[in-house]
């Protein structure tokens, strides 16, 4: 049976079965343990994970996937909430094997935090993360279904990444691991600065890499230009205040990083077929 418990201060020393862990901590916290394959979702605050590969911090609405047999070590302010899946291996290999037709390699998982606006697992999480919050009202046999889709999400997205790295002519698992925290830095950089003006020169920058390459390796892992995943999260941003807040126009072109009030008409009205105002009158 998969369990779901709530914790203040985790107390433990190994992670292996199934289970779901909602942490809501009340006071400053540091533990070690050993882990079975796990993503790691924080909903407030920000923790840190140590498991080899130095330091890496995940904030708020990001995950973190972690290989089997881990030992991590993790440290958490007072107030931090988050969820841990635990996910047993025969799971996480049935689902490879389902999906891929491959076996699942040892520690293949890409190690390192980020989020997807519109990615299948992102939205997965922010569909289902209440019904981990509230254990006592989920029955065994949804948590067991909920986890067959997580183990499913985490292969698919994981194989998706190896073969757009793969077709890129990228071989080696570690030049893999390198160019995907390439790509997560970057959009983290865009997440953290697209209501301020950003260019590719200072994003580059910002990684420690070309600009010509940047754009290179952006386009051809996402499938998608810098400028258009900056536009799109930005968009996406405008989107929420039209509907939410009683910002004006203006107000929300700037606050969203839109050079002038005319061009964020314009792009939203490509992008959605609808302009900003006639948008949020049917909101």
């Amino acid at each position: 049976m998969i369990k779901v418990e709530k914790i203040s201060t985790p107390n433990f020393t190994s992670q292996r079965g199934s289970k779901v862990i909602h942490s809501h901590h009340q006071e400053d916290i540091s533990v070690s343990y050993k882990s079975t394959y796990t993503l790691k979702y924080v909903l407030e605050g920000y923790k840190h994970y140590s498991f080899g590969e130095g330091d890496l911090k995940v904030s708020k609405d990001q995950y973190l996937l972690v290989n089997d047999n881990r030992t991590i070590s993790t440290a958490a302010k007072k107030g931090t909430r988050g969820l841990s899946f635990f996910i047993e291996k025969d799971l996480i290999e049935n689902a490879c094997l389902n999906i891929s037709g491959e076996e699942m390699r040892a520690n293949e998982l890409f190690e390192y935090p980020q989020r997807q606006p519109d990615g299948a697992l992102s939205n997965w999480l922010k569909r289902n993360a209440h019904l981990f919050l509230n254990e006592e009202n989920i029955s065994p046999l949804l948590i067991e279904s909920l986890f067959v889709d997580l183990a499913g999400l985490i292969v698919e997205e994981h194989t998706e990444i190896r073969n757009r790295l793969e077709r890129f002519g990228v071989v080696k698992h570690s030049t893999k691991q390198e160019l995907f925290k390439i790509i997560a830095l970057a959009k983290e950089y865009m997440h953290d600065h697209m209501n301020n003006s950003i260019s590719l020169e200072c994003l580059s920058k910002s990684i420690g890499i070309s600009k010509f390459y940047l754009n290179r390796l952006f386009k051809e892992l996402t499938y998608t230009t810098p400028v258009e995943y900056i536009t799109s999260l930005r968009l996406t941003e405008a989107k929420n205040l039209l509907r939410e807040s009683k910002m004006s126009i203006i107000e929300i072109s700037t606050c969203c990083g839109f050079e002038s009030q005319s061009y964020f008409s314009r792009t939203f009205k490509k992008a959605f077929g609808i302009t900003p105002s006639a948008y949020r009158a049917l909101s």
